[in-house]
């Protein structure tokens, strides 16, 4: 009898572990199609950062843009914040990005419909910290040994949700990550993207859409 128990709880403590080290994925949405008003916006907007138009940039722009949780905000920050809108600044490679990988529509309890960007932040899963873990973009992309594209290919990975680790010897480029079903390697940094890095927030004020965040971290 001793013996049976033992053995039933182990195949509890197994069924426990399988379902905790499932891996899990965030595939890309995108809810823009719901309101043709927003898909026409995001076209324009798209060309605006194709062809560096700053002037356009700056007409979408909130009063109260949020640019930062602790500095200058509103347009006059937002300004300052990306150089002016000029043509070396950041701002160009880090929206483009955010405006081109989809996102959701939110609606906060008596407040107007918000289209939040990209996927990667508005759709990430409530029950994981959004400071530890992140999503590959991408499909199929290499999971390798070591921070090399000569090192042996472990394993590939779609869209996995994973936990990045902080590797004293990492070459610039790479980053090493565990899925939540327990695969370990190293990707290119590239494709790595978590929920706290730049996001936007668009609003319909007055019947025209505008940015009302772009911002970072928390």
């Amino acid at each position: 009898m001793k013996s049976r128990s033992v053995f039933s709880a182990l195949l509890i403590i197994f069924a426990v572990l399988s379902v905790t080290a499932q891996e899990r994925f965030l595939k890309p949405v995108d809810e823009a199609e719901k309101d043709p008003t927003f898909v026409f916006f995001r076209n324009q907007v798209a060309k605006a950062v194709a062809g560096k138009d700053a002037k356009f940039i700056r007409s979408i722009l909130a009063k109260d843009v949020l640019v930062n949780f602790g500095g200058a905000n509103g347009v006059s920050g937002f300004l300052e914040e990306w150089k002016n809108l000029g043509p070396t600044s950041e701002f160009w490679n880090k929206f483009g990005w955010a405006i081109s990988h989809g996102g959701k529509f939110e609606k906060e309890k008596g407040g107007p419909t918000q289209f939040w960007a990209p996927y990667t932040y508005s759709c990430f899963p409530d029950d994981l910290d959004g400071g530890d873990y992140g999503t590959v973009v991408g499909v199929r992309i290499r999971l390798r040994k070591t921070p090399s594209p000569d090192a042996a290919v472990v394993g590939y990975l779609s869209h996995n949700l994973v936990k990045p680790f902080v590797d004293a010897n990492e070459t610039e480029g790479w980053m090493q990550v565990v899925t939540t079903g327990g695969k370990r390697g190293y990707i290119a940094a590239e494709f790595f993207h978590g929920p706290l890095d730049y996001r936007a927030g668009f609003e319909k004020v007055k019947g025209a859409w505008k940015l009302k965040f772009f911002v970072a971290g928390d």
